[in-house]
């Protein structure tokens, strides 16, 4: 019985849209190059109770929502109540708006975002927040509510260098959506 728990211990599966990276005695399994080993898809040898498995869907494209949260599978139904806060920013003619914007994200370093980033989620939030107001204050009320696509032009870029020279995440910005800007109520 104990030489099939064993025996089922020592392989792992890594899922289609996965990677993983093993970790061995609590150092990470490193390639001929010496980075960390990523392991494909697929089923793979570990050994029972030195190794553990840290697994992530780098397949999939993550979304973080600023000044709303829609329902998953439904475009119409939108939130903003509770969300204010996030979207109402400061133009550089010192009048308020309402910016409400997406960013979707990819993990392009499996290790970095596991393991380098503590509360992945919150962090690339905060950060995204932080490129997008500095942004917002370059540009004029007008500006943003009439012509926000060099803006969204500019935020992609912006907070792919961020997310990838100033904090290292692990993640690419796939996409910066700005919707519609307003000025608050």
């Amino acid at each position: 019985m104990t030489a099939i728990f064993i025996g089922f211990e020592s392989f792992f599966q890594v899922e289609p849209e996965e990677k993983a990276i093993v970790l061995r005695f609590g150092a990470p399994i490193v390639d001929a190059g010496g980075q960390p080993k990523e392991f494909e898809p697929g089923l793979h040898f570990k050994i029972p109770f030195v190794d553990s498995v840290h697994k992530e869907a780098v397949g999939r494209q993550y979304r973080l929502e600023f000044g709303f949260r829609s329902t998953p599978g439904e475009t119409s139904q939108v939130r903003t109540r509770g969300y204010e806060r996030e979207s109402l920013m400061l133009t550089g003619d010192m009048s308020l708006i309402v910016v409400r914007y997406t960013v979707i994200y990819r993990i392009s370093n499996l290790f970095t975002y596991m393991f380098e980033v503590k509360d992945q989620q919150e962090t690339i939030r905060d950060v995204v927040q932080a490129v997008m107001r500095q942004l917002v204050g370059d540009y004029s009320m007008r500006e943003v509510l009439t012509n926000f696509a060099p803006l969204q032009r500019k935020a992609h870029q912006a907070i792919q260098r961020t997310l990838q020279d100033i904090v290292p995440t692990g993640v690419e910005i796939t996409e910066v959506a700005i919707k519609d800007p307003d000025v608050p109520a």
